[in-house]
C-alpha cells in the first residue's frame, strides 16, 4: 500500500490534513523547462479576453460598486469551478 503524502505547514506537518492550507506545500521536485508556455502568460491572455467579453456583454468593465454581490458573484464561480474539477477527477481516478 502506498505511503500517504505528508504536507508540511508552517509549524508541523500533517498527513493530507486541511490546517493551514494557505501555507501548506507538497513536496514535489523543481519544474523543468519545456517546450510549452508559461502559465502566467496565458493566464494573462485569459483574462484581456474574458475582461473583452464582459464589457461586450454588460458593456462596461467589472469595477467596484458596481451595484452587484461581489462575494456572492464569486462564490457562484468558484462552486462552478469545483464541479468541473470534481469531473475531472472522477475522469481521471474513475471514482
Amino acid at each position: 500500500m502506498a505511503k500517504e503524502p505528508v504536507l508540511k505547514t508552517g509549524t508541523r506537518e500533517t498527513a493530507w490534513g486541511f490546517e493551514s492550507l494557505i501555507f501548506r506545500t507538497m513536496e514535489q521536485p523543481k519544474p523543468i523547462p519545456n517546450k510549452y508556455p508559461a502559465t502566467w502568460d496565458l493566464v494573462k491572455k485569459d483574462i484581456d479576453v474574458r475582461d473583452a467579453f464582459g464589457k461586450k456583454k454588460y458593456g462596461v468593465r467589472l469595477q467596484p460598486f458596481n451595484k452587484r454581490d461581489t462575494l456572492r458573484d464569486i462564490y457562484e464561480e468558484l462552486l462552478d469551478a469545483i464541479v468541473y474539477i470534481r469531473s475531472l477527477l472522477y475522469e481521471r481516478d474513475k471514482k
